[in-house]
């Protein structure tokens, strides 16, 4: 059987999930960031903030003063491992052997599934409309005989989005610039400076030569570019999961009657789980519409769990967030009838791990009160949304206010007899007004300031105030090693009784504000 590589890329994953749960921030200029090497680079840039002048690699500071009105957003990679899953489950649907190469890249192998899916452009395109079902990211499919021309096609498909390598690997990537072969900067700086700007160039190279320059690595990326590809895709080890379905012959409105199928399904699961001696720390769902329409939905569980009770609750509270807009002490009875029932619902648990035994404080019933607490906070997520409730935490580390605190798991850790203190970082305390700040502005807003007839302006979004009062300007400066800060802070009081938090860079220009006060 011939061998044959499928490469799924989606170029702008993590911007578009962003997009999806904040859909306030489309068409705005959006980056994510994370930290390399002391200092945070951004990772990946939405169309709009591609056409400011930003690029992946690019620190945040530079971008922040070339494009002020962008939305920054730290790296979150467990989030976007686990958004991905639903990309990964669409391949599995189409081969036995599927690679997670990373958030936005995957490879599966497509070898033999002519029969089944059609020519190599049918079966693409049907790759393509699946995930965009399933996730509604735009993906680009490229297939090959090996991976680095599979994945070569994929990046290069360009609006067809689907592209198939017909022939020699070798033959297609000779064409192709030098950049697409996987060596770091440096190398590729000094095969251009060489001549050889394109891949055939750098095959056709004497492997002893290479080796000699170029090491171990440079002698695999010339492998890759001969069409010398050992590697298949590799599949990844799959998570047990167990799921329970139920189809109805009818369009069921009723949430009581659908609460009772699932307290059936939830008793299943939790014999199920008993009898592999397994504890479920996230459960999912998925009910399906009689239009079609399908909606999942995944809760993490606070503890490791298997009762039935606990599975039932986790889904229902799900369930009645999605039938209608759930209100204070306002229980969904009803589907309304004008919107289609549900036909099919599955209930699965996941993230399975082996069955432990719950420590008991021997004084006090704090072990009570957190899991109420606890289970309050599932509650609220299951109806709101995951990301509704959270818990802040202080990061004395942190040298600028847009960093001084982050968002932490919101459940209350069972194994922390006390709380711990949280400290602010040392320059906060000293920063007037800075602890009076009731809102952050994430990111920092752009103000002009001016002086008319001597009286101090500022203008924000559109509106000029007059400055009645004013304190500062006080300076937060680093060293040089780290991430250097050197700004000047401002606390003005304006005329309508708002008072601001602004600050400038005094390596740059412009002033921002960061926050407001009471």
């Amino acid at each position: 059987m011939d061998r044959k590589t499928l490469c799924l890329w989606i170029p702008r994953f993590r911007t578009t999930l962003e997009t999806q749960t904040q859909p306030s921030w489309s068409g705005q200029p959006l980056a994510i960031y994370a930290r390399q090497a002391n200092q945070r680079r951004l990772i990946e840039v939405s169309e709009a903030a591609k056409a400011t002048g930003l690029r992946p690699g690019m620190a945040v500071k530079e971008a922040a003063q070339r494009c002020p009105q962008g939305v920054y957003v730290p790296d979150d990679p467990p989030r976007y491992a686990h958004a991905f899953e639903a990309v990964l489950d669409v391949l599995d649907r189409f081969s036995p052997v599927v690679e997670d190469a990373g958030v936005g890249l995957a490879f599966a192998d497509a070898a033999g599934l002519g029969p089944l899916c059609g020519p190599d452009a049918a079966l693409g395109a049907r790759v393509r409309r699946d995930v965009e079902a399933a996730t509604g990211q735009a993906a680009h499919v490229g297939l090959a005989t090996g991976r680095l021309a599979a994945e070569v096609a994929a990046r290069t498909a360009g609006d067809a989005a689907v592209a198939a390598v017909s022939g020699d690997d070798r033959a297609y990537l000779a064409t192709q610039p030098v950049d697409r072969l996987p060596l770091d900067e440096r190398t590729l700086r000094q095969l251009r400076i060489l001549g050889m700007s394109t891949i055939g160039a750098f095959a056709d190279l004497p492997i002893n030569a290479v080796r000699t320059r170029y090491g171990t690595e440079g002698a695999q990326a010339w492998r890759l570019a001969r069409g010398e590809d050992p590697h298949p895709p590799r599949g990844r080890p799959r998570p047990l999961v167990l799921n329970e379905t139920i189809d109805f012959e009818w369009e069921e409105h009723n949430v009581d009657r659908l609460t009772f199928a699932l307290q059936a399904l939830a008793q299943r699961l939790a014999a199920r789980r008993a009898r592999r001696g397994l504890m479920a720390q996230q459960v999912g769902s998925r009910i399906e519409r009689a239009d079609g329409t399908v909606q999942r939905f995944s809760l993490d569980l606070p503890e490791a769990s298997g009762s039935a009770a606990r599975l039932r609750d986790a889904a229902r509270w799900r369930l009645e967030a999605w039938v209608g807009d759930v209100q204070a002490g306002a229980a969904v009875q009803e589907i309304p009838l004008h919107r289609p029932g549900v036909v099919h619902i599955c209930l699965n648990v996941e993230q399975l791990v082996p069955g432990a035994g719950t420590q008991r404080s021997m004084l006090g019933n704090r072990s009570e009160r957190v899991a109420r607490a606890n289970h309050a906070i599932s509650r609220l997520r299951a109806q709101l949304g995951d990301d509704a409730i959270f818990r802040m935490e202080i990061c004395p580390e942190a040298w600028t206010l847009e960093t001084a605190a982050r968002r932490v798991n919101a459940y209350v850790e069972t194994n922390t007899q006390r709380d711990a203190p949280t400290t602010s970082p040392a320059w906060l305390a000293g920063l007037a007004g800075a602890r009076g700040l009731t809102r952050l502005f994430t990111p920092p807003r752009p103000v002009r300031i001016s002086t008319i007839d001597g009286a101090g302006r500022v203008t924000l979004d559109g509106t000029t105030r007059t400055v009645v009062a004013r304190y500062g300007p006080q300076r937060v400066q680093t060293g040089w090693w780290g991430e250097p800060v050197d700004r000047d802070y401002l606390h003005v009081r304006l005329d309508d009784g708002r008072g601001l938090v602004l600050y400038r860079e005094r390596t740059g220009s412009g002033w921002f504000a960061q926050g407001a006060l009471d």
